[in-house]
């Protein structure tokens, strides 16, 4: 059985309008970076993770973005029941490793194949 938390983050990430402009820009970095420090905030609050993703949703860089949403469910995959859940961490890497291979997936597909 998929866990509450992951369900409902994958399923408001995959509200947000994601960028899809490739170029990085300063201001994309600014955001992530708070975005980031929002992420590492995270103590079991949902609403911690809530808000990071919305942060990242304000990236115009895919690149940055998708950096984000990685992150999140990195943070997401570490703290499901107090257990490691190597599938959603797997995901998350590929994730990661599209957005910094600049990969022309968009960022709704690339969280939607992240699945229990």
């Amino acid at each position: 059985m998929a866990d509450p938390l992951w369900m409902e983050l994958r399923q408001f990430a995959q509200q947000i309008a994601w960028p899809t402009a490739m170029a990085a820009d300063p201001e994309s970095r600014v955001v992530y970076e708070a975005g980031l420090d929002m992420v590492n905030s995270y103590s079991g609050d949902p609403a911690v993770l809530v808000k990071a993703l919305r942060q990242f949703g304000q990236c115009r860089s895919a690149a940055y973005a998708n950096a984000g949403i990685a992150a999140v469910l990195m943070i997401g995959s570490y703290f499901t029941r107090g257990y490691l859940r190597p599938k959603r961490l797997a995901g998350s890497r590929t994730v990661l490793a599209e957005s910094t291979r600049g990969g022309s997936r968009s960022s709704r597909d690339q969280f939607s194949k992240c699945q229990t």
